[in-house]
């Protein structure tokens, strides 16, 4: 099927089925996270293989045994099991803040939500990178190293999308900004 529609072959499709993954596993549907998971990596090594990435590499998979083959199991068996680990870990803090009621973030991205999807591709590659970790410290980690005005930009659609959500963990009032991300007009 992929090979009669070259449209599907881009990053974004590769984000929106990582994140569908995401979402699968977190739902418990197991099988249909792993089926997104290689959906997502045979676009993926299509797309870094170039311009006819889509025969190349169906051509490289012909060989069941062979090095190709090998490497592509592999990595989508790590990148499956990184998804079971942090979505355990989300469903975690998701259990602890619906117990004390606190939430440090939540990052909410649904595949089918157009607008979302659209803010979501038009934030800067590695904080978008670092947004599908779930991980805060990659998150401001990534905060840190942006220009303050983008990324007070990028936090801002983040926030007016949906895409993350913080609850006031710092117990900052209403309008005011964190430190690092004051800029010298604040």
């Amino acid at each position: 099927m992929i090979q009669q529609h070259n449209e599907l072959v881009s990053n974004d499709k590769v984000d929106e089925l990582t994140l569908a993954a995401f979402q699968a596993e977190m739902d418990g549907k197991h099988n249909r996270a792993k089926s997104y998971v290689h959906q997502a990596k045979v676009i993926e090594y299509s797309v870094n293989l170039g311009r006819d990435g889509i025969g190349m590499f169906f051509q490289r998979m012909k060989n069941e045994h062979g090095p190709a083959v090998q490497m592509f199991n592999e990595d989508l068996e790590k990148t499956y099991d990184h998804i079971k680990v942090r979505s355990k870990v989300i469903a975690g803090r998701t259990a602890t803040a619906d117990e004390t009621g606190v939430k440090e973030s939540v990052i909410d991205l649904d595949p089918d939500d157009k607008e979302k999807m659209d803010a979501f591709r038009s934030l800067p590659e590695d904080f978008k990178q670092a947004l599908l970790t779930e991980d805060l410290q990659k998150v401001n980690s990534v905060i840190e190293s942006m220009d303050p005005k983008e990324a007070q930009a990028a936090l801002s659609l983040c926030h007016e999308k949906g895409i993350m959500v913080l609850e006031d963990p710092t117990g900052l009032g209403e309008g005011e900004q964190l430190p690092m991300l004051q800029t010298s007009e604040s």
